[in-house]
């Protein structure tokens, strides 16, 4: 399971607990320069770290069952799509509110090529996004590049992939991501991948759960918590669930 940018492996607690409950081994690896009490420090983190860990992550998977799948929320949402491209060990991927470009309104079109560049490959002094909410971590802009430069990686045409299942699920009311695009390439990979089970879930934005639909510090993801939690766990598997 991949947490997602400025998170760490905590954010997955409820989740991941679900999934061990049901028999399934669970490994949930931090994020390079994540986890520090200082909030600023995964900028420092490269598009190279970000593909290392996780490859290493799946390897490791792979000692641990007889069948590796790949969970990701927001920025690991992405890593777990790479991870289901590059890595054929990969049998099953949930994107969870998966961060493939940020949403217009929070950075124009015309602006990504030149973040990628000026901040990914760190010409630019970083600077961070000013978070809404007082208690929240603030983004690095060379962060964001950074999973960006991987995001440019995936693979054009993600034919003739392994996978058994790939979920995708966003919410509605999530201002922080590209919503078509979060669907889009994973339906792409469903087109080129006919023989594998898609499946692809819209939470109601008056559900209010916004860009995090996992931690259980989100209000309204702890008071859905049994609903939700049922619905990824069967969407990873491959199963539909009625909302």
């Amino acid at each position: 399971m991949f947490h997602g940018v400025t998170a760490c492996p905590d954010q997955f607690d409820g989740l991941a607990k679900t999934f061990f409950d049901a028999g399934y081994n669970v490994y949930a690896p931090l994020t390079p320069q994540h986890g520090f009490a200082d909030k600023k420090t995964h900028g420092k983190v490269t598009a190279d770290e970000l593909v290392d860990y996780v490859n290493q992550s799946v390897t490791i998977g792979t000692g641990l069952g007889s069948e590796v799948g790949v969970v990701g929320l927001s920025g690991g949402g992405m890593l777990a799509t790479w991870a289901s491209e590059y890595r054929p060990e990969v049998k099953r991927a949930l994107a969870l509110s998966p961060f493939y470009e940020p949403a217009s309104a929070q950075a124009p079109k015309w602006q990504l090529p030149f973040l990628s560049v000026m901040y990914g490959y760190h010409i630019l002094p970083d600077n961070f996004i000013v978070p809404a909410d007082p208690n929240g971590a603030a983004f690095s802009y060379r962060a964001l590049a950074n999973y960006l430069l991987v995001k440019k990686n995936l693979k054009e045409s993600p034919d003739n992939l392994p996978l058994k299942s790939f979920s995708v699920i966003t919410s509605d009311d999530d201002d922080q991501i590209d919503l078509p695009m979060a669907h889009s390439i994973p339906q792409d990979i469903s087109a080129k991948n006919p023989k594998m089970t898609f499946l692809e879930t819209n939470l109601p934005a008056e559900w209010k759960i916004g860009h995090d639909i996992v931690s259980l510090e989100n209000a309204n993801v702890a008071s859905r918590s049994e609903q939700l939690f049922r619905l990824y766990f069967n969407s990873y598997e491959g199963k539909t669930t009625n909302l």
